[in-house]
């Protein structure tokens, strides 16, 4: 990782905790540009990876499929993701904003999925994990939205609506794809749930 990158890792880590606070100037530790995009990109996929090979590397079971169907569910994912938010801003006339979008969601992701592994090490109690993340994940996008895009109140709602229809279709995808990564993400999770959090993590 070179230096510039490196840097740019470390002010988004303060654009992220600008915009979970919801502070005004957040989009100022960010790298709006094309480039900063292609960074964010970088970071996303190091995240993904982590997510779906770290279980394994940890002896927390699975096959060798398991990460690739997880890395390619990731990735569908995030292609409805983008595909409804192009779809949503050129509705709104607001296409200048999907950059700096994908950009604060790319950071965002990177710095979240390496929360919940630490939460998770900590023993941290499953369900409670699950809802404290998806809160986080819910005011990340919602002053993405409003801080970063500068959508209005009514435009918010249609933005995380459409996001969230994207992720339901994708899901519908992936189902379909890979139906025993599906079903053992549901045991993962109701493991995760009746053990507190803390199976699978070392000790």
């Amino acid at each position: 990782m070179n230096q510039t990158l490196i840097r740019e890792t470390i002010d988004a880590a303060r654009g992220v905790l600008g915009l979970l606070l919801g502070r005004r100037d957040a989009s100022r530790h960010f790298n709006l540009s094309l480039q900063g995009l292609m960074g964010s990109l970088i970071a996303f996929l190091i995240a993904i990876a982590f997510n779906a090979y770290m279980p394994v590397v940890m002896g927390a079971g699975g096959t060798i499929e398991q990460p690739f169907a997880t890395v390619s569910s990731s990735l569908i994912i995030y292609a409805a993701q983008i595909a409804m938010a192009i779809l949503v801003l050129r509705q709104f006339g607001r296409t200048d904003g999907l950059v700096p979008y994908l950009v604060c969601d790319n950071w965002a992701s990177f710095y979240t999925t390496f929360a919940s592994f630490i939460l998770l090490s900590l023993g941290l109690n499953g369900e409670f994990a699950v809802i404290l993340l998806t809160i986080v994940a819910l005011v990340l996008l919602v002053n993405n939205a409003r801080l970063i895009v500068t959508l209005n109140l009514l435009q918010i709602l249609g933005f995380i609506v459409a996001q969230m229809v994207g992720v339901m279709v994708a899901m519908l995808v992936v189902n379909m794809l890979f139906p025993d990564l599906m079903a053992a993400t549901q045991d993962a999770v109701q493991s995760s749930f009746s053990s507190g959090g803390s199976s699978g993590m070392p000790s």
